[in-house]
């Protein structure tokens, strides 16, 4: 270890084998609780992450199973079995290299995969641990002499005289042929404590003590994932906080349709429609997750209105939020209420946030036929686009039809009223209406349930510029999908290697400027002795 080389004293010191267990309880729990969060309808079914299976990672799987199969099978039936057992396979010797095959392939796929920061990266740093702990000292075996040398392989075994409890039937440490030298050895040289005080030999207070904290802390450890009965405050449709100790992450996969921010001055009723990125993130920050958070909507709502009081002239401002979201391909709805001035609401981390919007579960139905009318209208995400939404009785929606596109609005339950250039039709299950281009509209909910209805947009240039493609265009050579798989491949491992290189590029630099400074400033203090003790007299001088 970094402090048995620093202070030779304490190396090779045994260490309590709680120091380690605490380690890999951990870990263990990361795995294993989120096993225990994929065990929900949404992942067991496969909708929580349906858009990774065309990933570049899976090229060689798609030469066997579809994007489909490697979606269900590999992603979310792989993921939910290999985060329940793991733990496991890393803690038992036998089972121990299978759990570091799979924990390298699983966590280099996530780093490529979702963008989770350095999660991936650590948890493999954390493979390890699990391992046996004389695993450096073999590793440093293996290099030349040239370099074992600068490591203390010899050192003689050293029991700890008040930090281990040894059991005080044995009395004599088992050892092997070369652990027994290397004690005998030391024990000439009277550097190890005698076999008849090896240790602690009972129970002492101080150990009661951390035998009780660490039970406090592993109970903890093992509720708080369970805690958010009692958090409330930051709840969102899933029921649960911002990771914070869930160990869920990405069981949920949440679209952004339409996020719409307007401020409103008391004092004198002016109007302010605000972008949402206005005030947080950059050009990195592609996606908005505090708008999935009540705690966070809390948060940019007093932002935004402190922000319009002190450098915009608002002197009474209301901010107002109209958030659509989806939650593993359902149905676009409304996260908060829109009627709600988010600056002036109440919110507490202990009690269910009121201007939240219910998850509409009783309409998750409707997830299956999506797939179904997309095929019907031979939606392509280019030329043609279907938007669902469903909205709560009462609520109103106002939209806009952009010029150069043709829009029709279907009612599939409930009834709406929608008015255009101030005529209103009245729209129930199974009835069309086409909306006209470059204008407003307003969807207003009739009916006493959710109403759902859906957007057909065609963009008629892009029509006609694909047909005119598919005539004039010549058929290309397509390049076979053997081929064409092992040159994405080679360019993901391309990405991959290129991203590792820079990584150590950077931080070689960043060490190398850390060393070249210490040196000098260890060079400067010694000089500045040797120029102290050059001018002080020496005791015997008179």
């Amino acid at each position: 270890s970094v402090d048995g080389v620093l202070n030779r004293k304490i190396s090779n010191t045994h260490i309590p084998r709680w120091n380690l267990l605490l380690f890999q309880f951990q870990i263990f729990i990361v795995y294993f609780y989120a096993g225990l969060r994929k065990f929900n309808s949404d992942w067991v079914e496969g909708h929580s992450v349906q858009s990774v299976g065309n990933h570049w990672v899976f090229i060689p799987l798609r030469l066997l199973l579809t994007t489909q199969q490697i979606s269900q099978y590999i992603l979310h039936y792989g993921g939910l079995t290999f985060d329940l057992i793991e733990g496991y396979l890393l803690f038992f010797n036998k089972t121990r290299p299978i759990g570091i095959a799979l924990g390298l392939y699983f966590h280099i796929c996530n780093s490529q995969i979702f963008t989770i920061g350095i999660f991936p990266y650590a948890m493999l740093a954390t493979l390890p641990i699990f391992c046996s702990p004389d695993w450096p000292k073999k590793s440093i075996m293996i290099l030349s002499s040239r370099w074992r040398q600068y490591f203390s392989l010899d050192a003689p075994l050293k029991y700890s005289a008040s930090n281990c409890y040894y059991h005080p039937c044995n009395q004599s440490i088992t050892l092997d042929d070369n652990d027994k030298q290397t004690a005998d050895h030391t024990m000439e040289k009277n550097e190890i404590v005698s076999t008849n005080n090896k240790g602690i030999q009972q129970f002492s207070l101080k150990n009661r003590l951390t035998v009780a904290m660490l039970s406090i802390y592993v109970s903890l450890q093992l509720f708080l994932p369970y805690s958010h009965f009692i958090t409330q405050g930051f709840n969102s449709w899933n029921e649960r906080g911002v990771y914070g100790y869930s160990w869920d992450m990405m069981v949920n996969t949440w679209s952004y349709p339409k996020i719409k921010i307007k401020v409103i001055d008391l004092a004198n009723g002016s109007q302010y429609n605000i972008r949402p990125k206005t005030f947080i993130g950059g050009p990195g920050h592609s996606l908005p997750r505090w708008s999935t958070y009540p705690s966070m909507i809390k948060q940019y709502g007093d932002c935004i209105a402190k922000q319009m009081k002190n450098f915009h002239g608002v002197k009474q401002p209301a901010v107002y939020f109209d958030i659509w979201k989806s939650m593993n391909g359902r149905l676009r709805q409304r996260l908060v209420d829109p009627s709600v001035d988010i600056a002036t609401a109440p919110w507490s981390p202990w009690r269910k946030t009121p201007w939240l919007l219910p998850l509409l579960v009783n309409l998750t139905m409707w997830r299956s036929k999506i797939p179904e009318l997309r095929k019907r209208y031979a939606v392509d995400d280019r030329s043609r686009i279907l938007q669902c939404y469903a909205d709560f009785p009462g609520y109103r929606l106002e939209n806009l039809v952009p010029a150069g596109l043709n829009a029709n609005l279907t009612v599939l339950a409930g009834e709406i009223n929608v008015n255009v250039s101030n005529y209103i039709y009245k729209l129930k299950a199974k009835m069309t209406i086409k909306l006209p281009s470059n204008t407003s509209h307003t969807i207003t909910i009739l009916s006493q349930i959710p109403a759902i209805y859906f957007y057909r947009v065609e963009n008629a240039t892009q029509i006609q510029i694909l047909a005119q493609d598919k005539q004039n265009i010549p058929e290309k050579v397509n390049v076979s999908k053997i081929k064409s798989a092992i040159i994405e491949f080679c360019e993901g491992i391309k990405s991959i290697t290129g991203n590792i290189i820079k990584f150590f590029q950077g931080k070689g630099k960043i060490y190398y400027t850390i060393a070249l400074n210490t040196a000098d400033a260890i060079q400067n203090i010694l000089e500045s002795e040797n120029i102290t003790s050059s001018i002080l007299p020496s005791p015997n001088q008179d």
